[in-house]
Protein backbone atom coordinates (compact mmCIF):
# COMPACT_ATOMS: atom_id res chain seq x y z
CA UNK A 1 0.00 0.00 0.00
CA UNK A 2 1.14 3.26 -1.05
CA UNK A 3 0.34 6.32 0.83
CA UNK A 4 1.03 10.13 0.00
CA UNK A 5 1.72 12.92 2.68
CA UNK A 6 -0.27 16.51 2.48
CA UNK A 7 -0.08 18.87 4.60
CA UNK A 8 -2.22 21.58 6.16
CA UNK A 9 -1.05 24.49 8.57
CA UNK A 10 -3.39 26.03 10.79
CA UNK A 11 -1.73 30.18 11.17
CA UNK A 12 0.09 30.00 7.89
CA UNK A 13 -0.19 28.28 4.49
CA UNK A 14 -1.21 25.99 2.97
CA UNK A 15 -3.90 25.88 5.40
CA UNK A 16 -5.65 22.72 6.65
CA UNK A 17 -8.43 23.56 4.18
CA UNK A 18 -5.68 23.94 1.65
CA UNK A 19 -4.33 20.27 2.33
CA UNK A 20 -7.40 18.76 1.84
CA UNK A 21 -8.34 20.84 -1.42
CA UNK A 22 -5.02 19.51 -3.19
CA UNK A 23 -5.83 15.91 -1.98
CA UNK A 24 -9.41 15.97 -3.75
CA UNK A 25 -7.77 17.57 -6.84
CA UNK A 26 -5.48 14.56 -7.21
CA UNK A 27 -8.29 12.33 -6.90
CA UNK A 28 -7.75 11.60 -3.53
CA UNK A 29 -11.43 10.27 -2.22
CA UNK A 30 -9.88 8.33 1.37
CA UNK A 31 -7.74 10.23 3.65
CA UNK A 32 -5.99 9.77 7.42
CA UNK A 33 -5.54 13.19 9.26
CA UNK A 34 -3.02 13.13 12.31
CA UNK A 35 -1.67 16.24 14.08
CA UNK A 36 1.66 16.47 14.91
CA UNK A 37 0.20 16.48 18.64
CA UNK A 38 0.30 13.19 20.76
CA UNK A 39 -2.26 14.71 23.01
CA UNK A 40 -6.03 15.69 22.22
CA UNK A 41 -7.92 18.37 23.39
CA UNK A 42 -11.06 19.91 21.49
CA UNK A 43 -9.29 23.50 21.88
CA UNK A 44 -6.01 21.76 19.62
CA UNK A 45 -6.16 18.76 17.71
CA UNK A 46 -9.69 18.89 17.58
CA UNK A 47 -10.06 22.02 16.05
CA UNK A 48 -7.74 20.65 13.31
CA UNK A 49 -9.96 18.06 12.55
CA UNK A 50 -12.84 20.17 12.68
CA UNK A 51 -11.98 22.03 9.45
CA UNK A 52 -10.55 18.89 7.74
CA UNK A 53 -13.96 17.17 8.23
CA UNK A 54 -15.96 19.76 7.15
CA UNK A 55 -13.57 20.73 4.57
CA UNK A 56 -13.16 16.86 3.41
CA UNK A 57 -17.19 15.97 3.27
CA UNK A 58 -17.72 19.57 1.29
CA UNK A 59 -15.49 18.12 -1.53
CA UNK A 60 -16.19 14.53 -0.76
CA UNK A 61 -13.46 12.91 0.38
CA UNK A 62 -14.01 9.95 3.31
CA UNK A 63 -11.73 11.26 6.00
CA UNK A 64 -10.87 9.55 9.39
CA UNK A 65 -8.42 10.98 11.69
CA UNK A 66 -6.07 9.68 14.47
CA UNK A 67 -6.99 11.56 18.07
CA UNK A 68 -3.88 11.04 19.68
CA UNK A 69 -1.28 8.98 20.25
CA UNK A 70 0.22 9.78 23.55
CA UNK A 71 1.24 6.32 25.32
CA UNK A 72 2.37 4.68 21.93
CA UNK A 73 5.38 2.44 23.03
CA UNK A 74 8.33 4.08 20.09
CA UNK A 75 7.12 7.92 20.92
CA UNK A 76 7.93 6.72 25.02
CA UNK A 77 10.97 4.93 24.09
CA UNK A 78 12.22 8.48 22.14
CA UNK A 79 11.19 10.86 24.87
CA UNK A 80 12.71 8.67 27.48
CA UNK A 81 16.26 8.08 25.80
CA UNK A 82 15.89 12.12 25.36
CA UNK A 83 15.39 12.57 29.32
CA UNK A 84 17.84 9.55 30.38
CA UNK A 85 20.77 11.90 28.38
CA UNK A 86 20.11 14.71 29.30
CA UNK A 87 20.48 13.41 33.31
CA UNK A 88 23.31 11.89 32.01
CA UNK A 89 24.42 15.69 30.92
CA UNK A 90 24.23 16.90 34.28
CA UNK A 91 25.72 14.08 36.37
CA UNK A 92 28.62 15.02 33.77
CA UNK A 93 28.44 18.40 35.01
CA UNK A 94 28.71 17.54 38.61
CA UNK A 95 25.02 17.13 39.39
CA UNK A 96 23.49 14.31 41.60
CA UNK A 97 20.81 12.59 39.28
CA UNK A 98 18.41 12.39 41.87
CA UNK A 99 18.30 16.00 43.08
CA UNK A 100 17.43 17.12 39.11
CA UNK A 101 14.07 18.03 38.90
CA UNK A 102 12.24 17.00 35.99
CA UNK A 103 10.07 19.53 34.57
CA UNK A 104 7.28 17.68 31.97
CA UNK A 105 5.95 20.54 30.08
CA UNK A 106 3.35 21.25 27.37
CA UNK A 107 1.48 24.02 25.76
CA UNK A 108 -1.18 25.62 28.25
CA UNK A 109 -5.22 25.99 27.60
CA UNK A 110 -7.62 27.90 28.67
CA UNK A 111 -8.70 26.67 32.54
CA UNK A 112 -12.69 25.89 31.10
CA UNK A 113 -11.16 22.86 29.31
CA UNK A 114 -10.99 20.84 32.48
CA UNK A 115 -14.57 21.77 33.37
CA UNK A 116 -15.27 20.08 29.88
CA UNK A 117 -14.52 17.50 30.80
CA UNK A 118 -11.23 17.63 28.30
CA UNK A 119 -9.12 14.85 28.21
CA UNK A 120 -5.60 16.60 27.37
CA UNK A 121 -4.23 17.30 30.90
CA UNK A 122 -4.72 13.76 31.82
CA UNK A 123 -3.39 12.42 28.72
CA UNK A 124 0.00 14.62 29.11
CA UNK A 125 0.22 13.36 33.13
CA UNK A 126 -0.01 9.74 31.31
CA UNK A 127 3.15 10.25 29.05
CA UNK A 128 4.95 11.90 32.13
CA UNK A 129 4.06 9.07 34.32
CA UNK A 130 5.09 6.46 31.57
CA UNK A 131 8.18 8.33 31.03
CA UNK A 132 9.63 8.45 34.67
CA UNK A 133 8.57 5.20 35.50
CA UNK A 134 10.83 3.88 32.63
CA UNK A 135 13.41 6.13 33.33
CA UNK A 136 13.13 5.70 36.95
CA UNK A 137 12.64 9.30 37.82
CA UNK A 138 10.65 10.26 41.31
CA UNK A 139 11.75 13.62 41.24
CA UNK A 140 9.49 15.23 39.32
CA UNK A 141 6.40 17.44 38.18
CA UNK A 142 4.42 18.67 35.53
CA UNK A 143 4.12 22.60 34.53
CA UNK A 144 2.25 24.56 31.91
CA UNK A 145 4.17 26.87 29.44
CA UNK A 146 3.00 29.76 26.34
CA UNK A 147 0.23 30.27 27.57
CA UNK A 148 -2.07 32.98 25.14
CA UNK A 149 -2.81 37.04 26.56
CA UNK A 150 -6.34 36.53 26.90
CA UNK A 151 -9.03 37.84 29.58
CA UNK A 152 -10.02 34.47 31.00
CA UNK A 153 -7.97 32.08 32.72
CA UNK A 154 -5.26 29.34 31.25
CA UNK A 155 -3.81 26.20 32.87
CA UNK A 156 -1.29 26.79 35.50
CA UNK A 157 1.22 26.83 36.72
CA UNK A 158 3.12 28.41 33.72
CA UNK A 159 6.95 26.98 33.90
CA UNK A 160 8.61 30.86 34.82
CA UNK A 161 6.02 30.98 38.23
CA UNK A 162 7.62 27.28 38.64
CA UNK A 163 11.30 27.68 38.24
CA UNK A 164 10.71 30.44 40.70
CA UNK A 165 9.40 28.59 43.23
CA UNK A 166 11.88 25.84 42.81
CA UNK A 167 14.68 28.23 43.42
CA UNK A 168 13.14 29.37 47.18
CA UNK A 169 12.81 25.30 47.28
CA UNK A 170 16.81 25.60 46.99
CA UNK A 171 16.38 23.08 43.75
CA UNK A 172 19.50 24.27 41.50
CA UNK A 173 19.23 21.71 38.82
CA UNK A 174 16.39 21.71 36.22
CA UNK A 175 15.53 19.70 33.13
CA UNK A 176 12.66 20.28 30.98
CA UNK A 177 10.64 18.25 28.94
CA UNK A 178 8.39 19.48 26.77
CA UNK A 179 6.46 16.77 25.84
CA UNK A 180 3.87 18.38 24.63
CA UNK A 181 5.54 19.27 21.38
CA UNK A 182 7.27 17.24 18.88
CA UNK A 183 9.45 19.95 17.19
CA UNK A 184 11.80 22.79 17.41
CA UNK A 185 9.96 25.95 17.11
CA UNK A 186 8.47 29.09 18.89
CA UNK A 187 7.17 27.70 21.92
CA UNK A 188 10.46 25.31 22.49
CA UNK A 189 12.99 27.82 20.96
CA UNK A 190 11.76 30.88 22.42
CA UNK A 191 9.67 30.30 25.54
CA UNK A 192 12.33 27.86 27.18
CA UNK A 193 15.43 28.32 25.34
CA UNK A 194 15.56 32.09 25.60
CA UNK A 195 12.58 32.75 28.42
CA UNK A 196 12.93 30.25 30.65
CA UNK A 197 16.80 30.55 30.55
CA UNK A 198 17.08 33.69 31.12
CA UNK A 199 14.87 33.52 34.33
CA UNK A 200 16.90 30.41 35.21
CA UNK A 201 20.16 32.37 34.86
CA UNK A 202 18.73 35.39 36.93
CA UNK A 203 18.35 32.72 39.66
CA UNK A 204 21.41 30.82 39.93
CA UNK A 205 19.92 27.73 38.19
CA UNK A 206 21.30 25.34 35.72
CA UNK A 207 18.17 24.55 33.19
CA UNK A 208 18.68 22.01 30.49
CA UNK A 209 15.74 20.66 27.88
CA UNK A 210 15.56 17.16 26.29
CA UNK A 211 16.04 17.67 22.53
CA UNK A 212 12.77 17.61 20.74
CA UNK A 213 11.78 14.71 18.42
CA UNK A 214 11.98 16.81 15.01
CA UNK A 215 12.71 13.98 12.37
CA UNK A 216 13.67 11.14 15.20
CA UNK A 217 12.95 7.62 13.23
CA UNK A 218 10.92 6.27 16.38
CA UNK A 219 8.59 9.07 16.01
CA UNK A 220 8.45 8.42 12.35
CA UNK A 221 7.58 4.90 12.73
CA UNK A 222 5.46 6.06 15.46
CA UNK A 223 3.06 8.33 12.94
CA UNK A 224 3.68 5.25 10.29
CA UNK A 225 2.49 2.72 12.99
CA UNK A 226 -1.03 4.48 14.23
CA UNK A 227 -2.11 5.94 10.24
CA UNK A 228 -1.33 2.37 8.94
CA UNK A 229 -3.36 0.60 11.83
CA UNK A 230 -6.09 3.56 11.23
CA UNK A 231 -6.18 2.16 8.11
CA UNK A 232 -6.51 -1.68 8.35
CA UNK A 233 -9.09 -1.07 10.81
CA UNK A 234 -10.93 1.01 7.97
CA UNK A 235 -10.30 -1.51 5.88
CA UNK A 236 -12.01 -4.23 8.39
CA UNK A 237 -15.26 -2.49 8.35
Amino acid sequence: MEFRCYQGLKHAYPFIEDGVEQMAKDGIQTAIGIVLAPHFSTMSVGSYIKRAREKAEELGVHMSFIESYHLHPKLIQALSTRVSAKLDAFEEAGAKRGDVKVLFSAHSLPARIVEMGDPYPQQLLETSEVIASRVGITNWQFTWQSAGRTAEPWLGPDILDTLQELSREQVEDVLVAPIGFVSDHLEVLYDLDIEAKSIAKEIDMRLMRIDSLNSDPLYMETLSDVIISQWQQGSDE
